[in-house]
């Protein structure tokens, strides 16, 4: 608020909304499944574990691109109708939540896995460097391209989780 002001802060507090109401929804189906990854981790059986997490990561992508197009699709509009028509001017800044959005389905999916397999200790790691570069990001974000710079930021400090989060799960 004090870099953009109090409008670019409600902008940004409509959008954000949609991404934890998202999130939300997809933590719910990675609880269902997450069991059922963790009992197969601890069975052995590798090969069927990252089988059915090459189908989770497929459903995450697919929600993903599903999700950006809507947003493409219909973002002003759903913004006018639903907050205000003022708040169609957040579309850019939609967008790249919208992006944030699915990459962020993708680190839940990866986070499963990681949790599936007990293998809490990488969650500091992960959590310790997304806050460290959120700060800086969203400053540089800002500065670079306002409002949207923002969403620039959160899906760069996903993405930036994601690939840590796969590093962990990778390395054996």
């Amino acid at each position: 608020e004090a870099m953009l002001g109090t409008t670019a802060m409600a902008f940004f507090t409509a959008v954000s909304v949609l991404q934890r109401a998202t999130i939300s929804l997809f933590n719910t189906l990675e609880q269902a499944i997450g069991w059922r990854l963790s009992q197969i981790w601890a069975s052995g059986n590798r090969d069927r574990f990252f089988s059915m997490l090459r189908k989770m990561l497929a459903v995450a992508v697919g929600l993903g691109i599903l999700g950006m197009g809507l947003a493409w699709a219909i973002g002003e509009p759903f913004l006018a109708l639903f907050f205000g028509p003022e708040y169609a001017a957040a579309y850019g800044l939609l967008m790249w939540i919208a992006a944030a959005i699915s990459m962020r389905l993708i680190s839940s999916v990866v986070q499963t896995a990681l949790t599936a397999q007990r293998r809490f200790g990488s969650f500091g790691t992960v959590q310790t460097i997304a806050l460290i570069v959120t700060v800086p990001f969203t400053y540089l974000g800002i500065q670079l391209y306002g409002l949207e710079g923002a969403g620039m930021a959160i899906l760069a400090t996903v993405t930036l989780r994601t690939a840590v989060f796969t590093y962990f799960l990778l390395r054996d």
